[in-house]
């Protein structure tokens, strides 16, 4: 069963999170509370204050989470050391089953998905023989209203992300609430987990001391919110606040020449064999 990228989670653990978070000390000073104050989660300050944070609009953009590679052609017999390969087959949309959860009567697999150069996002629900693509657009919407989700004339569900501005990367939470009369469940999802789950579902490789996680799949056309013809690899350095992804389209890796790619000053090559295996170099 085929699947598209689901690293866009990524963006909502960070991107989303990272919006606010960095205002949320200066904004409680300002209110002239202090984090340490007494009888500061005794008193439910703490739930107060987190849950109003949540609730405001982001009084600055959020950092930049998503970053076009330098790529530089990679002269023969100078690459280093190889310190990862897969064949890209095996690896093409494997992640689309994140998490499954039941959305009103029916159980799907849940995941979200990006067109070639991740200015839309869209979230994918998956049953079999069945595809929903539901675009997004801007992920600040997930922090503020939520965004409502059709699944059908009778399933409907608001999908928002609570921030934590005391773990926005890992403890804020995704909720997913029954709306306009469904009857169904509601579910609650870390974040953290979600990081999780995309790790796992990541080809994971170290180089210049740095972990990062690479996943494979297929783009969305955002002229018509369906399956694109074209591929892009994401590369991802998970650093909290500080984490950086870098896409790469398939295209632009030439069959048997080793491309140099920047990632945030880890440079590695990387080649895409006609033999189908993709082969990463670097130390």
């Amino acid at each position: 069963m085929r699947s598209h990228r689901a690293a866009v989670c990524l963006a909502i653990v960070v991107a989303v999170a990272a919006g606010v978070s960095a205002e949320g000390p200066e904004a409680l000073k300002a209110s002239g509370e202090s984090w340490a104050g007494a009888g500061f989660a005794a008193t439910g300050l703490r739930h107060r204050f987190e849950k109003a944070w949540s609730a405001r609009p982001p009084q600055r953009p959020p950092r930049k989470l998503f970053e076009t590679p330098r790529l530089y052609p990679f002269q023969p017999g100078r690459v280093n050391p190889l310190i990862g390969s897969f064949k890209l087959a095996e690896r093409l949309d494997i992640h689309r089953a994140l998490f499954n959860k039941q959305l009103g009567a029916l159980a799907w697999d849940i995941s979200m998905a990006s067109d070639s150069e991740f200015k839309v996002q869209y979230l994918t629900l998956t049953r079999p023989q069945t595809l929903l693509i539901k675009r997004i657009d801007d992920l600040n919407r997930l922090r503020g209203e939520g965004v409502v989700v059709s699944i059908d004339g009778q399933t409907h569900y608001r999908a928002k992300v609570s921030i934590s501005i005391f773990n926005p990367v890992r403890g804020s939470t995704l909720n997913l609430d029954p709306v306009n009369g469904t009857r169904g469940p509601s579910h609650k999802i870390k974040t953290g987990e979600i990081l999780d789950r995309v790790k796992a579902n990541s080809y994971v490789f170290r180089a210049n001391g740095k972990e990062f996680w690479l996943l494979y799949g297929t783009d969305v056309d955002p002229k018509t919110d369906r399956l694109a013809g074209t591929r892009s690899l994401l590369f991802v350095h998970e650093a909290g606040l500080d984490s950086k992804a870098w896409p790469v389209g398939e295209s632009q890796l030439a069959p048997d020449a080793a491309v140099g790619v920047d990632l945030g000053g880890t440079k590695i090559a990387v080649t895409r064999g006609s033999d189908g295996i993709l082969r990463i170099h670097g130390r």
